[in-house]
C-alpha cells in the first residue's frame, strides 16, 4: 500500500483514531485547536456577508437583476422541470431513493466519460468538498491552494487544523503559471493541492500544465490535487473548454468535482459530484449516506443529461451577451478581463466603485436602482489583487440592457 492510501483519511488513520474517539477525547489539543477554529469560521464564503445588500438570504423578487450569486439566470430546461413534475405526481416523495443512486452515477459517468465506479454523488460541489476535507485532510497538514478562490475547501481545511499555503494570482488573473507555481510549493507535509479551472476569475487553466503538476505529485508526498470544474460546462460557446475527468484512470490521487449548479442551472437542488479512482469513491461513500442526495435532485440532474442542446443554446445565449458586455463596459472605460464562464469580472477607474467621503459609489447606487452585483474589492483582506473590481453573473438579454442602461447614467454624473 502506497504511502499516500495510508494516510488518505484524514482523522480516520491506521492508528486507529476515529472522528468520535476525537471528538470524545477532551484533553486532544487537535480537538481543542478544531475547535477554536470552527468558532471563528464564516457562516458562507465571505462575499455574502460583506457586500452586504447582495445577501444569499434575500430570496429573488421581481424588479431585482441578481447578477451576484452565479446561479444560471436562464434557467433549467424544460424537459427537467416536466421530468421533476412527473416524478413527483406518478412516484413520489415518500419513498427512501437509494435505489436512484447507480442509476445517476451510470448518467454522470457516461457523461463524463468515466465509469461509474469512478462517480460520487454529493450535495453540490460545495458540501463534496466538505466532505473531501473531512475524509482526507487532519491537523498538521498543508493545503497548497490559489488565493483568491472559492472559499469552501480552504475554510474546512481550517477547521481541521490544515496549514494553508496560498499562491496569488497573477495580476492579470491569467491562470497559465498557476499549476507550476502549486507544485513549487508543494512540501513533505502537502496532503492537498487545490485549483479551479475556469478560476475563480474565470480564466481557463491549461490543461497541458495540470497534467505536468500531476506528473510531479506522483512523488512523496503524493498529494491529492482537487481540480474544482464548477464552471466547466457553463462556459463558451461553442464549447471549448478542456476537462480532466479523462485523467482519472491515469492519477490515483486526482479528484474532479463538479456541480449542476451552474451549466444545468439546479442550484436550489444541491446536486453535484466527483470523479476520481473507485478507491476514494469507495472512502467518501464510508462517510456519506445513501439517502443523502434528495430524489428530485437525482430525477433533475438525469433529466438535465439528457437534455444537452438546450444547455447547448444557454452557452450561446451567454457568449453573445457576455460579448455585448464587454464592448459596453468598455466604452464606459471599465477594463474587462477574459472569461471562460458563465460570469466575468471588470475593474472601474479607482475610487469610484465604493462609498467615500459621504459619497455614495458605483455599487451602492447600482443596488438603489435594483441591480447586484459582486463587489469582489471587499472580499480579500489578504490582497488588494481585486480593487476596484466587480463581478458579473452573465443574464438575460433585457437585464444586461438594464445593467447598462443604470450604470450608463450613473458614470455620466461622475
Amino acid at each position: 500500500m502506497s504511502h499516500w492510501w495510508q494516510s488518505c483519511y484524514g482523522f480516520i488513520s491506521d492508528a486507529g483514531i476515529s472522528l468520535p474517539d476525537l471528538a470524545m477525547s477532551h484533553e486532544s489539543d487537535l480537538v481543542r485547536k478544531a475547535a477554536e477554529l470552527r468558532k471563528s469560521m464564516p457562516i458562507s464564503d465571505g462575499g455574502h456577508i460583506i457586500t452586504g445588500a447582495q445577501s444569499i438570504f434575500e430570496a429573488p423578487k421581481t424588479g431585482i437583476a441578481r447578477f451576484d450569486l452565479n446561479e444560471n439566470l436562464f434557467g433549467a430546461s424544460p424537459k427537467t422541470i416536466e421530468a421533476i413534475k412527473n416524478f413527483t405526481e406518478h412516484v413520489g416523495v415518500q419513498w427512501y431513493n437509494a435505489w436512484m443512486r447507480k442509476e445517476c452515477e451510470a448518467a454522470i459517468a457516461e457523461y463524463s466519460g468515466v465509469k461509474p465506479s469512478q462517480v460520487f454523488v454529493g450535495n453540490g460541489s460545495a458540501e463534496t468538498m466538505v466532505l473531501i476535507a473531512q475524509v482526507f485532510l487532519q491537523a498538521g497538514d498543508e493545503l497548497v491552494t490559489m488565493y483568491p478562490t472559492y472559499r469552501v475547501l480552504p475554510n474546512y481545511a481550517k477547521v481541521y487544523g490544515v496549514n494553508l499555503v496560498e499562491v496569488l494570482h497573477e495580476s492579470n488573473f491569467s491562470g497559465d503559471t498557476m499549476p507550476r507555481r502549486l507544485g513549487e510549493k508543494i512540501s513533505p507535509k502537502t496532503k492537498m493541492v487545490y485549483l479551479c479551472n475556469p478560476s475563480t476569475f474565470a480564466a481557463r487553466v491549461p490543461k497541458t500544465e495540470i497534467v505536468k503538476l500531476l506528473e510531479k505529485t506522483r512523488k512523496p508526498p503524493h498529494p491529492i490535487v482537487i481540480v474544482d470544474e464548477a464552471y466547466y460546462d457553463c462556459a463558451t460557446y461553442p464549447f471549448t473548454n478542456e476537462t480532466m475527468a479523462d485523467k482519472v484512470e491515469d492519477f490515483d490521487n486526482l479528484i474532479v468535482v463538479r456541480t449542476f449548479s451552474k451549466g444545468f442551472a439546479l442550484a436550489g437542488l444541491r446536486i453535484g459530484y466527483a470523479l476520481c479512482s473507485e478507491r476514494i469513491v469507495e472512502q467518501m461513500n464510508k462517510m456519506f449516506s445513501p439517502l443523502g442526495v434528495g430524489s428530485l435532485a437525482y430525477v433533475g440532474a438525469m433529466a438535465a443529461l439528457k437534455d444537452l442542446g438546450y444547455y447547448e443554446d444557454v452557452r450561446k445565449k451567454l457568449e453573445a451577451n457576455k460579448k455585448f458586455l464587454t464592448e459596453e463596459l468598455g466604452k464606459l472605460g471599465l477594463e474587462v478581463f477574459p472569461s471562460y464562464a458563465n460570469f466575468m469580472l471588470a475593474r472601474f477607474r479607482p475610487g469610484i466603485l465604493n462609498d467615500s467621503g459621504g459619497r455614495k459609489g458605483v455599487w451602492t447606487r447600482l443596488v438603489e436602482k435594483g441591480i447586484y452585483l459582486r463587489n469582489k474589492s471587499v472580499m480579500y483582506a489578504g490582497t488588494d489583487i481585486c480593487h476596484d473590481m466587480i463581478r458579473i453573473t452573465i443574464g438575460k438579454k433585457e437585464d444586461c440592457d438594464r445593467f447598462i442602461k443604470e450604470l450608463r447614467a450613473i458614470m455620466a454624473t461622475l
